[in-house]
Formats: structure tokens, sequence, C-alpha cells
């Protein structure tokens, strides 16, 4: 059976070949690893067909001049682990997206061992994770008012995938406007006042 959830002013629609929660409103983060100060989340973990994806969703649409900081792809200085951008500055995109999964692992990792986390509806992810030998993808599902160039999201995959290269090299950028990039048994539509600048 497919699942339907809402972020921001997008619906996903999972097929029911995935097995897919939202971690970042599951009770196990907000009462576990949450609770820690400047600790973030990613939108969703699932697995398909045997491979676990984390998957974060971005809507920059009718907020480009705000967000723009963030998109600085070349040239960002590496920032240390546990740093925090200066009061007033945004961290680089690619920057932002690992800390969520760094601390997401760890989330999940803590909620096992804590027992916070259901176990009929967590553990074929937190086996997933626990499997040296299960694929584990990352996704950044990234909407914006104007397409990126090819060059430009390859520039963001490789940034991303080299901060993310202690867990894994499979990183994708993907979007609506660009079909090829979209998991498969993934539907992602707008809602009403989609691109009006409400969502980050």
């Amino acid at each position: 059976m497919s699942r339907v959830f809402t972020e921001g002013k997008l619906e996903l629609t999972f097929d029911d070949t995935w097995t897919v929660q939202k971690w970042d409103d599951e009770p196990a983060y907000r009462d576990g690893i949450g609770r820690l100060a400047r600790t973030r989340a990613v939108d969703f973990c699932g697995i398909r067909k045997g491979t676990l994806f984390i998957l974060e969703v971005k809507d920059f649409r009718g907020s480009r001049i705000v967000n723009k900081p963030r998109l600085r792809e070349l040239d960002v200085p590496d920032v240390a682990p546990g740093d925090a951008p200066a009061k007033g500055e945004m961290e680089p995109l690619a920057e932002e997206i690992a800390w969520k999964v760094r601390d997401t692992i760890a989330g999940m990792v803590g909620a096992r061992r804590c027992r916070l986390t259901e176990e009929h509806h967590w553990k074929p992810v937190l086996q997933a994770l626990g499997d040296p030998t299960t694929a584990l993808h990352i996704v950044l599902w990234l909407e914006e008012d104007f397409p990126r160039s090819p060059q430009q999201t390859s520039t963001l995959q490789e940034n991303l995938r080299k901060k993310l290269a202690w867990l894994t090299t499979k990183v994708l950028v993907s979007s609506h406007k660009d079909q090829r990039s979209i998991p498969l048994g993934v539907q992602v539509r707008n809602l009403p006042g989609a691109g009006m600048g409400v969502n980050r």
C-alpha cells in the first residue's frame, strides 16, 4: 500500500515497493537526540528493494535571494565538525545536508539502544543501517525557481559526496525538472501555494 506524506508545499507518494518513515516527525527523534541543541534530522528514511535511502526535501522556490548563500557550491571552505555558522549566516547547503545525515544516523542508533523506536515500523530501516552489505543512497530533493545546469547539479552532488564519503558515495540531487533523477516508486506533486517562498 502506498504512503503519502506532506513536506511543506510538496506531497510525496511512495508506492508499495517502499517501506518508509518520516524521521524528523518521529517521537524517537524528538525525545532522543533531538533534545540536544543544534541537532538536525533528515525528512525521510526508507527501503526499496534492498536499498536504504535517506531523503531530505528542500523547496527554495520564491526564496532565491534568501537562499543564495546556501547554494554556493564552489570555493566553500570546509567547516569543522560541530561548528555552527556565525550569527546571521547560513551554512552551505551541502554542509547542512551532511550534518543532517550525520545526526540522523547517530539518532537512530541511539534510539534503538534506548528502545525509543517502535520496533515494528523502524526495524527494517535499523537492520539495513547496521548491515554493511546494504546499499545506502542519500537523496536531496531540491526545488528551485530556475533549473540548475548539469554542471551545477554535478558540483553540488560532488560536494555532498565528499562530505558523506565516511558513509556512502551514492548521492543524488533530484527535482521535478530532472525526471531522470527521481527515485523509482516516488511521485512528488505541488500543493496549493507551492513556490510562494514560504518553505525552506
